[in-house]
């Protein structure tokens, strides 16, 4: 395989335990193929440091259950689609709203098992959450009055957690008064990431982590994810030659090289004639337009031959910085990619 999605265990091994110096427990968070990163890997690997992990869909927590062989806690953060499949399989829910409640139970007493639920609250980010406590109150009210729904905890999300400011504080003061309502046997959880720079309430059992696990926004932390291609061919052109797609024509001669690694695998055209990878340790420059399935490479400066190694990921902030988008983004987006997946 020409391509290769690189997974380095030693530096998402220290990024977990880092997490965890900084706050009691951590919920792994998984979802988007575990930022691009690949969830088999990254599960199998957290798997014997982490009880609880994360996701966004129903489909990727039915995956994640058979990958760690159902003997780990799982949530679904966000609405769930198919209440039956993850009842019957022990996932958790998320709700935020009565109606929830009731579909739930329904779907509980027809299986004869057990709902485990967490309830969502809206401290001010406004996508998923109760918003106020009266409402919150008569979620926790229908719990009570039914044996076959579990309340294992309550959580929010912090919407500025990058930042030690007002917005922080006004949410805690908020979740608070959630949690002033809840039993304490229930855990309680905030996320993201950032949480962990800033203070964390004796009240908060764990914190719920993905953009540190995998190497970003933090310098304690280093990235898990390289991406290597080869060189397929090079070429020799001339001054007032066209490369690529659209008009390029090149002010002076230059040796190119041909990368089998496009926007198809999740590598932004938006980086097209102004970012670059390296070739053997050494920045070449990618002139024209990221094609699909390839990119074009200025070599001229190297001794390069087809075959040589070609690092196209091994720094998710440089190319968001070009791409003028997230880290978030390009990592996700290199889960798309037509690679073999190596651990080491």
């Amino acid at each position: 395989m020409l391509n290769v999605k690189i997974i380095k265990k030693d530096a998402l091994v220290n990024n977990y335990l880092f997490c965890v110096s900084k706050c009691k427990r951590v919920m792994a968070i998984v979802k988007a193929n575990a930022y691009g990163h690949g969830m088999r890997d990254i599960a199998t690997i957290l798997e014997k440091y982490c009880d609880w992990f994360g996701v966004a869909t129903f489909n990727e927590a039915i995956e994640l259950s058979e990958i760690l062989n159902h003997k780990k806690k799982i949530l679904v953060i966000g609405k769930s689609e198919n209440y039956y499949q993850l009842i019957k399989n022990r996932i958790h829910i998320t709700v935020d709203n009565i109606e929830d409640i009731h579909t739930i139970s329904k779907i509980c007493k027809l299986l004869k098992k057990k709902a485990y639920i967490h309830i969502a609250i809206n401290t001010g980010m406004n996508r998923i959450g109760v918003k106020t406590v009266e409402e919150y109150k008569a979620i926790l009210d229908e719990i009570r009055i039914n044996n076959s729904i579990v309340l294992v905890g309550i959580f929010t999300h912090m919407f500025d957690g990058d930042k030690k400011d007002n917005h922080n504080i006004n949410q805690l003061l908020e979740f608070e008064k959630y949690v002033n309502q809840t039993n304490r046997k229930v855990l309680v959880h905030i996320g993201g990431s950032y949480c962990i720079n800033n203070f964390i309430p004796s009240y908060v059992d764990f914190v719920r982590v993905g953009y540190f696990l995998y190497g970003y926004g933090n310098e304690c932390v280093k990235p898990v994810m390289e991406i290597t291609s080869r060189i397929i061919k090079i070429v020799k052109c001339n001054h007032g030659e066209n490369v690529g797609y659209g008009s390029n024509v090149l002010k002076k001669n230059r040796t190119i090289a041909i990368v089998p690694f496009g926007y198809a695998d999740g590598l932004p055209q938006r980086i097209s004639n102004k970012g670059y990878v390296l070739v053997n340790n050494t920045k070449c420059r990618i002139i024209a337009k990221v094609c699909m399935d390839s990119i074009i490479v200025d070599i001229s400066k190297t001794s390069a031959v087809v075959g040589d190694t070609v690092k196209v990921l091994f720094d998710a902030e440089k190319i968001a910085n070009w791409a003028g988008t997230s880290n978030y983004e390009v990592l996700t987006n290199f889960g798309k990619s037509r690679t073999k997946s190596l651990i080491i």
